[in-house]
């Protein structure tokens, strides 16, 4: 290892250190929220994401794993077939394959195109494991303004 390289990795350690003593967390929870492991409550989460960016950690982050563990995909039914829309099935694939390697959950959630159900999409917004959405080939223009006022 070059000297680089250690002087890296001792400075990453020196940070989680610096964030667990300033947000007075562990640094086991401060390196998980780091991870953008699940297992940290909301608050937690929070406090250390203002810390880090405070340090300028976010800026290395940005190009590594994904903090999120959950996204819920929306889109019209047609979508999950490859049968019946191809072209959406296809983006639907993609996202897939861009978050398996960051260990990304995917769910999805069928919602006309119009007409939408609005209970039915606030009921998956709300899920504890919802974590960030997107909206595909959803031209109903109540479910963007409730996904608008959401983010």
């Amino acid at each position: 290892m070059s000297k680089v390289e250690r002087d890296h990795k001792m400075d990453k350690k020196l940070k989680v250190s610096e964030i667990a003593a300033r947000t007075g967390l562990s640094v086991s929870t401060v390196s998980r929220v780091l991870a953008g492991k699940a297992n940290t409550s909301a608050r937690a989460r929070q406090r250390v994401l203002e810390c880090a960016r405070e340090l300028g950690v976010m800026d290395g982050i940005a190009a590594g794993r994904m903090l999120l563990n959950n996204l819920v995909v929306f889109a019209p039914q047609r979508a999950f077939d490859e049968r019946t829309d191809i072209y959406y099935y296809r983006v639907i694939q993609s996202i897939n394959s861009a978050l398996m390697p960051h260990e990304v959950h995917l769910r999805y959630c069928a919602l006309e195109e119009n007409d939408s159900d609005a209970n039915l999409f606030l009921q998956r917004m709300h899920e504890a494991s919802t974590q960030a959405a997107i909206l595909l080939g959803i031209d109903d223009p109540h479910i963007h303004d409730l996904a608008a006022d959401l983010a």
